[in-house]
């Protein structure tokens, strides 16, 4: 989705001069663009860039390499048990990130 400002903040757990001092380097980078609401001229949301989905494509490239890799390396159960792991990882320990399921 493309974000406020303050529920960017939310999410990182960052005051809300820490989150736009964050922000505007992310933009001056390049990886995110601020867009005027159209109904709220005070409000604004953040929308990935091409740039940033450019960068994402190639990390997530490599992430199904790696985890073609461990099918390789790993036993059926030892994947198993990554899997759950992670699984905790994304659902109990990082509350802040709400994915979609």
């Amino acid at each position: 989705g493309e974000p406020t400002i303050a529920q960017f903040s939310h999410m990182m757990n960052l005051s809300t001069p820490n989150a736009a001092y964050k922000i505007n380097s992310l933009v001056k980078k390049g990886y995110v663009e601020r867009i005027q609401s159209t109904t709220d001229k005070r409000e604004y949301r953040l929308r990935p860039t091409q740039k940033y989905i450019d960068y994402y494509n190639i990390s997530y490239s490599y992430l199904h390499l790696v985890m073609e890799r461990a099918k390789q390396r790993f036993s059926p159960d030892d994947l198993a048990k990554l899997e759950e792991m992670l699984q905790i990882v994304s659902d109990e320990l990082m509350p802040e990130i709400q994915l979609p399921k």
